[in-house]
């Protein structure tokens, strides 16, 4: 199983656990699952729903470039043969909130400082052993030494006999009202990659297409009280999930 279809599925399970089928589907492509149900054969498509969309300046974007930043620092401690290295970064409400005059290479250059300035403050914190490393370390808290905009803190880990490089940013979570504009926007692309799906050879025996949209559990999403407005589809059913509670739109 590739490392998408592991995501698809993921995704799915609070939609296949709610109809009873988790262990019935199998992971596919083009569409993303197949599940048999009384000689019938039902293609699932899986699609994400972010409650402010995915356009530049949405938390997701803010929140990806975070994921980047510290993956490109694991790639930059690689580099310079560091080995054993396990960290984890957490950002400051700054880093999620959209800036244009910041592009996501300026932050992303920015934050590889910090991380590594963090991360040395990290490191005189586990030393403070005597009064006189204690005045020190004040010392250079009261002159802002440590100071950043992006990077709160950073703890890590030198790890024996390893040769892993892993730093991660401390996953974070945001509350939002779903927009229906953004399901709408879902449905819309899917609606073209279905009549593509129907075309195809392979799809022939599909008798039904369900779709499947989710919300990421880091969004903080509720769905009580989401209102759908009217819409059409060709899709037989369509669920959508906040990874807690599981809606049947159709």
């Amino acid at each position: 199983m590739t490392k998408k279809q592991k995501i698809e599925l993921f995704y799915a399970e609070p939609i296949l656990n709610q109809l009873g089928i988790r262990d019935s589907v199998v992971s596919d492509d083009s569409p993303d699952l197949r599940y048999s149900e009384n000689g019938r054969i039902i293609g699932i498509e899986v699609v994400c729903c972010y409650p402010d969309g995915d356009e530049p300046g949405s938390f997701n974007k803010m929140e990806r470039r975070t994921y980047e930043a510290c993956r490109e620092y694991s790639k930059k401690l690689e580099r310079e043969g560091d080995k054993g290295v396990f960290a984890w970064v957490s950002f400051t409400d700054a880093a999620y909130e959209s800036d244009i005059t910041v592009s996501t290479n300026q932050f992303k250059k920015i934050a590889i400082q910090e991380i590594k300035l963090k991360m040395a403050q990290y490191e005189c914190e586990q030393r403070l052993t005597t009064p006189e490393k204690w005045d020190e370390y004040i010392e250079k808290m009261a002159r802002g030494a440590f100071d950043c905009k992006y990077v709160e803190s950073v703890s890590w880990q030198k790890l024996r006999d390893r040769d892993i490089v892993e730093v991660r940013p401390v996953r974070t979570g945001y509350y939002m009202t779903l927009d229906a504009k953004y399901v709408l926007n879902c449905l819309e692309k899917k609606e073209k990659k279905l009549l593509r799906y129907k075309g195809q050879k392979e799809n022939l025996d599909i008798s039904e297409y369900w779709l499947f949209i989710c919300n990421p559990s880091n969004t903080f999403c509720d769905l009580e009280g989401f209102v759908m407005p009217e819409f059409q589809s060709s899709f037989d059913r369509i669920y959508i999930t906040d990874m807690r509670r599981v809606l049947q739109l159709k």
